[in-house]
Parts: C-alpha cells; structure tokens; sequence
C-alpha cells in the first residue's frame, strides 16, 4: 500500500483466506515507522515521527488487552494502563 505522494503506508503478508498474517509494518506519509503488528503474538508498537517509541500493547480478538505501555516523546515510559476487551479497566 502506498500513499499519493508514493511512499509506503504499509507492508506485510496476507494468508490463503485473505487475513494479515505474520508482521505488518505501517508508515508516515514521510516514510519513517509508524508502527509493528505481529500478528503471531498479537503484539503491537506504535512510534512517534521521530522514531520513539509512543506505545506498545497486546491484542485479543482484535481489542486492546493486558497492560498498554504509553511513552513519553524522549522514550521514557509515562504509565503503564490495564485494558480488558478493549476498555480502559482498573
């Protein structure tokens, strides 16, 4: 996938029935990380447009679950939330 100005939005892998499969990489329209889904772990880290980490977290059934990292734009973790089924718990 790419956006108009030609960059990559997105790249990864699609299995036999058509579902993302393994790693899915996502751009900034400026070409730098935007963030890496793992469709094995169900794992997920999302980047600021200078490269730092903004967030990292778990999915279950296609909802946020389990503990949701949010950093700071320097990199350095902010707080840590608990999700369940998608909503804010605890």
């Amino acid at each position: 996938y790419y956006y108009d100005n030609c960059e990559l939005s997105a790249e990864g892998n699609y299995n036999d029935a058509g579902a993302k499969t393994g790693i899915w990489k996502y751009y900034f329209s400026s070409g730098r990380l935007k963030g890496v889904e793992d469709y094995a772990t169900n794992e997920v880290t999302n980047y600021n447009q200078d490269g730092s980490k903004s967030e990292h977290f778990f999915l279950k059934d296609d909802n946020i679950h389990g503990k949701v990292e949010i950093f700071y734009p320097c990199g350095q973790l902010s707080e840590v939330v608990e999700f369940k089924d998608g909503k804010r718990h605890g």
